[in-house]
């Protein structure tokens, strides 16, 4: 079979499609719909708490956020399935754009997509209720945008690296370090064409870098409360395993 963009980037979608939602049809199919470990139930438990009771002094993870919001109209339980779903098949879309704009050929792009959709990682992403799903969909979106020089595009490349740091700090630091290395090809690229005026790009990277260094600090509250998760995720797994025994599967 001859490969080309077309038929490239449909078996990828296919491809992706079924293995993204493979565990949790079979889970549908041979356990109820329940969802193994547990951490999906902890983050549902959170996202249940938010959207009945309010914070009540506890700091909530932006992924808890989203799932509450998206609980009031689908369910909790409905919503923890499908968010990293679509997030999951967004990121791997926004990664072979990346993969195109490198200017790899149509069959180094299919091995590549390939290698991606069947990873246990690309899997687990979009199978379990995660908090990584949205931050992985964001930092590649503001990967994708970086280069771009349409001021509306910069816009939405900033806004998706700020959304993503709140998540965590490792997310903060890889943004940074995104940003950093950013620069650096840029300053190497200055150097080599001996440019001696600051191109753009550099100016507004320089100026993203000295904001997510503010926005990381300001979202030092969302990083260190570990032990008032570790208590809730202890007392909920607590709860789950008196009721069903099969959630721990």
């Amino acid at each position: 079979m001859i490969l080309d963009e077309k038929k490239t980037f449909a078996f990828f979608i296919i491809s992706a499609l079924i293995l993204s939602s493979s565990i949790l049809v079979l889970r549908q199919l041979f356990y109820d719909g329940i969802i193994p470990g547990h951490m999906p139930y902890y983050h549902m438990s959170s996202a249940e708490d938010l959207a009945t009771k309010g914070e009540q002094g506890y700091i909530f993870s932006p992924y808890h956020n989203i799932l509450a919001a998206a609980g009031r109209h689908l369910g909790v339980d409905t919503a923890s399935k499908i968010i990293p779903l679509i997030f999951g098949l967004l990121s791997s879309i926004i990664f072979y754009l990346i993969i195109k704009e490198s200017k790899a050929d149509t069959k180094e792009r299919f091995l590549i997509m390939m290698m991606l959709v069947f990873s246990p990682a690309f899997i687990y992403l979009c199978s379990f209720s995660n908090q990584h799903s949205i931050p992985v969909f964001l930092t590649l979106l503001g990967i994708y945008l970086l280069p771009k020089k349409n001021v509306f595009l910069s816009i939405l490349c900033f806004v998706s690296f700020a959304l993503a740091i709140p998540f965590s700090i490792f997310n903060s630091v890889l943004v940074v370090s995104i940003i950093v290395a950013y620069i650096i090809s840029e300053v190497r690229k200055c150097k080599s064409l001996k440019i001696k005026e600051i191109p753009p790009g550099l100016s507004k990277a320089g100026i993203f870098l000295l904001l997510f260094f503010v926005i990381s600090i300001l979202s030092f509250p969302f990083y260190f409360n570990q032990k008032t998760n570790i208590i809730r995720m202890k007392a909920y797994s607590l709860k789950l395993s008196q009721t069903s025994g099969l959630a721990m599967v």
